[in-house]
């Protein structure tokens, strides 16, 4: 009997589907449009642009909106000031496998890796900061409420939107109203430090020297990585 040779196709590997670039995305309309990377959820969105002194990630929810200026949902405008002036290796990426951005560099010797993701079940923003050197981690957050006016297009359109901030020990909380529709909002930034200073400013919260750090905007979500600073950033329509 004769045996018949069986053919073995091989197999094909799929390369990463990854956008990446040299350079942060430029802080302005045409970086956003042109060159921040976006992330989201169907929730919450979010677009990094990678700075490398002061980071910035614009955080949208899909209920703050008002008839017209479809901008006006953004919800927060999140800055973080880094003690980093001259790197090396720069890259700033967003998987599309896994919907995952990331920014690298080395500052000092000093390799920094920064990794963003929206989750829709916790209905958060994560962003977790390493180092390969212990006592690495230091930035300073200082989150801004955009749009705040008493109108929208004309005085007493009735479309206008307040909000304020409150830092406690290890808080920061962006509350605030759109009147047009009556919305109510609320996140909050929490600070969760292994090693180093945990020091609430007017604007924020200040760390310095930190092992591992975790922000978090409702205290449910683990992290268990070190070196790490990671946030989770929650919107919450109250009223």
């Amino acid at each position: 009997m004769k045996m018949r040779k069986q053919k073995w196709k091989k197999k094909t590997i799929q390369p990463p589907m990854e956008l990446w670039y040299k350079s942060p995305a430029p802080d302005s309309d045409f970086g956003w449009e042109h060159y921040g990377l976006p992330l989201g959820n169907g929730y919450l969105g979010a677009v990094v642009f990678g700075g490398i002194e002061k980071e910035r990630i614009q955080i949208t929810e899909n209920s703050l909106c008002n008839p017209f200026r479809p901008g006006l949902n953004n919800f927060a405008e999140t800055y973080i000031a880094f003690p980093h002036k001259s790197v090396k290796n720069y890259r700033r990426s967003l998987s599309l496998d896994t919907a995952t951005s990331t920014v690298q560099y080395t500052a000092d010797g000093v390799q920094y890796k920064r990794t963003y993701f929206a989750s829709y079940p916790d209905k958060v923003l994560v962003m977790r900061f390493t180092a390969d050197r212990k006592n690495a981690v230091s930035f300073t957050l200082m989150p801004e409420i955009p749009y705040c006016a008493d109108y929208c297009v004309h005085p007493e359109d009735g479309m206008g939107k307040h909000g304020e901030i409150t830092v406690t020990d290890d808080c920061v909380i962006l509350s605030g109203m759109m009147e047009y529709y009556g919305v109510r909002f609320c996140g909050l930034y929490r600070i969760c430090s292994f090693g180093g200073e945990v020091t609430p400013t007017k604007r924020g919260i200040q760390v310095k020297n930190a092992d591992s750090v975790r922000r978090s905007n409702n205290g449910d979500y683990i992290y268990t990585s070190r070196r790490l600073f990671a946030a989770e950033f929650n919107v919450a329509r109250t009223g």
